[in-house]
């Protein structure tokens, strides 16, 4: 078991081990796409996720296409895949930093998680987003914290910016395709 985070850059992550049943990304990772029309925030369901896996799978948008969690590329034991651990943890390369998404309340209290923390704070800042919303940032010194902080409200506002960008052009389709 890997408890080192791969660095390399996403185009070369290669997935390890298959999904199977976790559908945990389709419900943690925030998704805005035009084809087909998607604008997802973190945290919720993805509305073409179904019980048997993506309902659009085929046609599924590239952010969806191209995400791999650190557990696909090997990190971690197998009994942290993101369904089952509650917890999806990815090296963000827009924030350098480490994030972990939490898919259920309390599953950052979970002793497993609680021991790799240090870990994890040891190779970058961490950054937590809880269910109920809040941040959790872990860094060596407060000057790290700040630039992360930034960082998040730099990632909000271009965020922000997207969403109405997606669904201006969504919109654009709709009036097209009505003509």
């Amino acid at each position: 078991m890997s408890k080192k985070l791969n660095t390399v850059e996403p185009q070369e992550w290669k997935a390890v081990r298959p999904c199977g049943e976790c559908q945990a990304c389709c419900k943690a990772l925030p998704v805005i796409a035009t084809k087909p029309p998607m604008n997802k925030p973190p945290g919720e369901r993805c509305s073409y996720q179904c019980e048997e896996g993506c309902s659009i799978y085929e046609t599924r948008p590239s952010p969806c296409r191209s995400y791999l969690c650190q557990w696909a590329i090997g990190w971690g034991a197998e009994e942290w895949r993101p369904d089952k651990w509650g917890l999806i943890v990815e090296a963000n390369t827009m924030t350098m930093a480490i994030t972990v998404s939490e898919l259920w309340p309390g599953a950052i209290n979970q002793p497993e998680f609680r021991q790799i923390v240090p870990l994890l704070a040891k190779q970058s800042a961490v950054l937590i987003q809880t269910t109920d919303k809040r941040m959790i940032i872990l860094a060596a010194d407060q000057a790290e914290v700040d630039r992360l902080k930034g960082v998040q409200e730099e990632l909000e506002v271009e965020y922000a910016r997207i969403v109405a960008l997606a669904e201006a052009a969504m919109q654009s389709d709709c009036t097209e395709e009505g003509a």
